[in-house]
């Protein structure tokens, strides 16, 4: 990893461990997008994960949602999917009849200022900008 990428890594998770108590064994649910760009970039993400956060024991979960979603896509999310599948199922308390965007889940797992200290791998940047909001409406009602 690049010295300026590792330093801004290492800040952020300091401030989140100083401030949000995040603590390791880190638990990092992963999106079907961030699966889909890791294999454009032939990156094994099991591998990667844990030398990024400097954790050997980070957690990579997926919930039933982002498998269906991605199931759903067809035969251009193929491999997205078989990447999907090898992480372990975090359950997201959604009944399988009714759908759910997988977007709408992960913000559902992680709203209420994030009680399990999920960390969130998504290249999607409405997702990513919905996350910055509900930690930043966290963080101002904590300060």
């Amino acid at each position: 990893m690049k010295i300026k990428r590792h330093r801004r890594v290492k800040k952020a998770l300091n401030f989140y461990k100083n401030n949000f108590n995040f603590r390791t064994p880190y638990q990092v649910l992963v999106d079907s997008t961030f699966c889909h760009e890791a294999l454009k970039c032939k990156l094994n993400i099991m591998e990667q994960m844990p030398k990024y956060l400097e954790d050997p024991n980070v957690r990579l979960y997926t919930t039933p949602c982002v498998i269906m979603e991605t199931e759903g896509l067809g035969p251009k999310a193929y491999g997205a999917m078989r990447v999907v599948k090898q992480f372990k199922v975090r359950k997201c308390g959604h009944e399988k009849n009714s759908t759910i965007s997988a977007e709408e889940c992960i913000l559902s797992m992680v709203k209420d200022s994030n009680p399990e200290h999920l960390m969130v791998a998504t290249t999607d940047p409405q997702l990513s900008s919905k996350i910055r909001t509900l930690n930043f409406r966290y963080m101002r009602m904590w300060y």
